[in-house]
């Protein structure tokens, strides 16, 4: 041949062109050519090259086979955006199902985010520390009589000889907490618990210092204050050098000035504090009295040195024990162990008197199931409604069955929109949770839960689960259900579709269970609400008063106050309140040792009270043993040590013996849902008096605290009021119980609005399987009233 066309043009036409159309395309791009050569080769040559291109079309691409991985991926790439297009078209066209759908599970979801994050922000307590993986609490396994308890408490000189004589330790720190201390700014007086704590403080623990000196604890007449604190006293104000008067329990007034503002970290520490003061000023107001071996220290921590445990002194314990024994025979330690502080707010509900707060194993157990349950009862509704509205989609399987989609490609399909819907109820979830959820549920407790997790592994991986995990779940059935159907029966109207499926109605039936039982357990809920509202106190709390007061001075000036009164029946002092103020002390009676609740009070006390007498006599002020040596027990102790004639019997603690002048019918001075345990009322003095109580003529209460409350500022110019009626004591406990009725109430209705849309997902699966049945009835003669009975029936 005379001319011939650009070799590349002609190599590129053979490599993409399919092998049934190539001799017909080149040959008429041939002719063309040949044709044009004749007169101008360059434009020959260029109108060969356009052809080419120009025939460079979809329809004339020969397939590429190749088994490259990349080839695989992107054509199982484009499948996933045409299912996933799929469903956004399908959420639209059947608008009804799927709002359902979001619907059960953005509820589910939203719930399961809020208890989670309860959860999360639980066991993530105190990682904020820099030291937290070298950071241990020391406790105490202390034997007193029977009973061996796991306290806080350590003895006082554990810490500065562990610091000393343990090379492993790098440091420690001590906290002892003083309590009903009353703090005054000009004329703000409020009561306060103030930690005494060590100089070591701020480099033990995390907490970051926001404004004053980077080492507040140097000068023992300083005082730190938290956030909340500083604008409780100051407002907007600088806090720092300001003064503030504590009054102690002596009475001593001493001005301390405010070194430090602190942020105590509410959402991510279990431990939270309002003031610091050096322990060096403590130790001197205290002298000797505390720093012996038989004092304790309410929390001890230790910092050890890197790549040291707290095993490489675990032999040496054994000699501090010995030391404690020695100087307090009350209480014996038995054992010293170190907790890590990550684990402290997990383990704080089995350590008595823990700075930290605690939350019980089977509260995290029961609402962890909780969320599990109703995300279950969420896919359980979606498998109903989907499967219902298959029918709607019977043509549109069939089709693509029979133009070669096999069963893994509709599972795939089915479960591609299934996430699609899964990912919008996870984000309206997350929204419901944000915006109601978890602000309700911090409106209903004393605590804070922040909308954040602990790290973002932690949010990934939970999301994560919870995606993959509704999706496979809700998913999973209704896929497989739809694969399994025949394209030529479905197309020929031959499909039974909704034939009785004893799987779907196994799951609406599982979904009514849960829903009622969740339901039950309300009801259980509030009733149990109810039963402690109605509960018997062991004695007759109403028209009572009481006001905290410091020693005999105000309880005779509140005594001259009321004497007049004709409204009041009696007053009485007492050292301790039934229900407010206690203390567990060692008791030995009939050879048995135990621990019983101790109230020292004065006379009249239990008279004021209105406790019953069961037995004996109370207290006696004109008897002189009755100021001394004679106690009034509570029938938990006459049943804990056996007695048959209690009266007349002896008991010894604080190493006196006592004679049990008479016995009281239980009362509760614990919360209700705590055991009645034994208790002993024995007289104190008039100067050791903490509280003044009034027992007024019915309706009258009102008018007493407040005539007490208007004189207070006269008998009381450093303290702050305090007073409060007898039916408030249990307020806390009130007001807990009313939550969680309030929580589970709410659960319920959650519960049992999910089964109610798995209702109507298999009422439209019926209507849709007894279509063609329904016509034939309506056509003979049936009214909608037969058809409602028939499909309430089932």
């Amino acid at each position: 041949m005379k001319y011939k066309p650009p070799v590349w043009a002609d190599k590129f036409l053979q490599w993409y062109c399919r092998a049934d159309l190539l001799e017909e395309i080149q040959g008429d791009a041939y002719e063309i050519y040949y044709r044009q050569a004749d007169k101008n080769k360059l434009v020959a040559d260029l109108m060969y090259c356009w052809n080419v291109i120009r025939f460079f079309r979809l329809k004339n691409i020969r397939k590429i086979k190749t088994n490259s991985p990349y080839v695989n991926i992107v054509h199982f790439m484009i499948i996933l955006k045409s299912y996933f297009r799929s469903g956004l078209r399908n959420i639209t066209r059947h608008l009804t199902h799927s709002t359902i759908n979001i619907a059960g599970l953005s509820l589910a979801i939203g719930c399961a985010i809020s208890i989670f994050l309860l959860i999360d922000s639980f066991y993530s307590l105190d990682n904020f520390h820099e030291k937290g993986n070298r950071l241990f609490l020391l406790t105490s396994e202390v034997k007193s009589g029977d009973e061996t308890e796991t306290w806080a408490r350590t003895p006082y000189l554990l810490g500065p000889a562990l610091q000393t004589e343990q090379t492993g330790v790098e440091s420690m720190v001590r906290i002892q907490r003083i309590s009903d201390l009353s703090i005054r700014y000009n004329e703000h007086v409020f009561s306060e618990n103030v930690w005494a704590v060590d100089s070591t403080f701020f480099d033990v623990f995390s907490y970051p210092i926001l404004s004053g000196s980077e080492n507040p604890l140097s000068d023992k007449k300083s005082i730190v204050l938290s956030k909340e604190k500083a604008i409780q006293y100051f407002g907007e104000r600088d806090a720092i050098d300001k003064e503030l008067s504590i009054k102690f329990s002596s009475g001593e007034i001493i001005m301390f000035k405010v070194s430090a503002v602190v942020d105590n970290l509410p959402d991510k520490a279990s431990m939270h504090f309002g003031f610091l003061i050096p322990m060096e000023y403590w130790e001197e107001k205290k002298s000797d009295g505390i720093i012996n071996w038989a004092s304790w220290s309410r929390s001890t921590f230790v910092v050890m040195k890197e790549g040291q445990h707290p095993s490489s002194f675990e032999k040496s314990l054994f000699k501090y024990q010995k030391l404690q024994n020695e100087a307090n025979t009350r209480f014996q330690v038995t054992d010293i162990n170190c907790v890590p502080i990550s684990n402290m707010a997990s383990q704080s509900h089995d350590i008595v008197d823990s700075l930290s707060w605690d939350l019980h194993p089977v509260t995290i157990i029961a609402v962890g199931t909780i969320a599990v349950f109703l995300l279950l009862l969420a896919c359980f509704n979606y498998m109903n409604v989907a499967i219902a509205s298959v029918s709607l989609r019977l043509k549109e399987i069939g089709i693509r069955k029979v133009i070669g989609s096999n069963k893994s490609q509709v599972i795939l399909q089915y479960m591609v929109e299934n996430f699609v819907l899964c990912t919008i109820s996870l984000l309206s979830g997350v929204a419901l949770a944000y915006l109601f959820l978890v602000p309700a549920f911090n409106s209903l407790y004393p605590i804070t839960i922040p909308f954040s997790f602990s790290s973002t592994s932690t949010m990934l991986w939970f999301f994560g689960i919870v995606l993959l995990g509704i999706a496979l779940i809700s998913g999973a059935y209704p896929s497989l259900y739809v694969s399994s159907f025949n394209a030529v029966n479905i197309l020929k109207g031959k499909e039974k579709f909704g034939s009785k499926s004893l799987f779907s109605k196994s799951m609406l039936g599982f979904q009514f269970v849960i829903s009622f039982t969740t339901i039950v357990f309300s009801l259980l809920s509030i009733s149990n609400k109810d039963y402690f509202e109605k509960k018997d106190w062991g004695y007759d709390y109403h028209d009572i008063s009481y006001f905290p007061i410091h020693g005999k001075e105000q309880y005779l000036a509140l005594s001259d106050l009321l004497s007049p009164q004709k409204d009041v029946i009696r007053f009485a002092g007492s050292a301790s309140h039934i229900g407010v103020d206690d203390e567990l002390t060692n008791v030995q009676g009939n050879d048995i040792n135990f621990q019983a609740t101790r109230f020292p009070i004065g006379f009249d006390y239990l008279e004021t009270m209105n406790i019953r007498l069961k037995e004996g006599r109370f207290f006696n002020a004109a008897a002189e043993a009755d100021q001394h040596t004679s106690v009034v027990v509570n029938e938990a102790l006459v049943k804990k040590i056996g007695w048959t004639d209690p009266v007349g019997q002896q008991i010894t603690f604080h190493g006196i013996t006592f004679n049990v002048i008479g016995v009281a019918y239980n009362f509760y001075y614990e919360d209700f849902d705590k055991p009645l345990d034994p208790a002993i009322l024995h007289i104190e003095p008039m100067e050791t008096y903490n509280f003044f109580v009034v027992s007024s003529e019915q309706g009258s209460s009102d008018k007493i605290v407040k005539i007490i409350q208007n004189s207070w500022s006269n008998i009381a110019p450093d303290d702050p009021y305090q007073g409060a009626t007898q039916k408030e004591v249990f307020a806390s406990f009130y007001n807990s119980n009313k939550s969680d009725s309030k929580i589970m109430y709410f659960i319920s209705m959650i519960a049992l609005v999910l089964a109610c849309m798995g209702l109507f997902g298999l009422i439209s699966y019926n209507l849709s399987r007894r279509m063609k049945e329904f016509s034939i009835r309506k056509i003979f003669g049936a009214n909608s009233f037969t058809i409602f009975r028939l499909m309430s029936q089932e």
